[in-house]
Order: C-alpha cells, then sequence, then structure tokens
C-alpha cells in the first residue's frame, strides 16, 4: 500500500456543509488535519506540486502523492453539490485528478 492509500484511510473528514457562518470553523479544523496527516503545505500552496515526468525523483513522487491526498480529502469533505463540483473541477492539464 502507498503513502496515499495509508493517509487516505487513516483520515478523518471533516464535512463542511457549504453554510458560509461555517466556514471559519471548518477550515481551522481541516487545516488541524492536514498538518498532522502532513499535506498542509500542498493546501497553502508552500510547496509546489511538480509536473509529471518520466524521470522523477522520490520526493517529487511523494509530494504528487500528498497532492493526491490532499484533493481526496476535499473532495470527502465536501456535503454540498456547489462544494463538491467547485473541489471536482479544481484540476489542471498536469494535475486532472
Amino acid at each position: 500500500m502507498n503513502n496515499a492509500h495509508k493517509f487516505i484511510r487513516e483520515v478523518r473528514i471533516v464535512v463542511f456543509n457549504g453554510s458560509k457562518d461555517e466556514w471559519p470553523r471548518w477550515l481551522k479544523k481541516f487545516l488541524a488535519v492536514a498538518k498532522v496527516k502532513k499535506f498542509v503545505n500542498i493546501i497553502d500552496e508552500s510547496v509546489m506540486v511538480p509536473s509529471l515526468s518520466e524521470n522523477m525523483q522520490e520526493e517529487e513522487i511523494a509530494i504528487r502523492e500528498m497532492n493526491q491526498v490532499a484533493y481526496c480529502c476535499l473532495l470527502h469533505c465536501m456535503n454540498d453539490d456547489i462544494c463538491f463540483n467547485l473541489v471536482d473541477t479544481a484540476k489542471t492539464e498536469s494535475l486532472p485528478d
């Protein structure tokens, strides 16, 4: 099992219901989980996700896996259709999923 699968299996989901009033509390909870699970640097963009290439270093692969973890966690958190769709469409050509 790779690191991404391990993190997804162990992550505690903090559900967001789409409420503007709930946003500050949800964000703090989500960032706390992200810190513990070590993907907060992906969320706050202090670590940039490298583009996919054939000869990637182990660290670059790990960063891409953590990006996948962050994306999956965000998707699982979104309980509201609009919020879910916003996260679901937050993709780029180099990070399609």
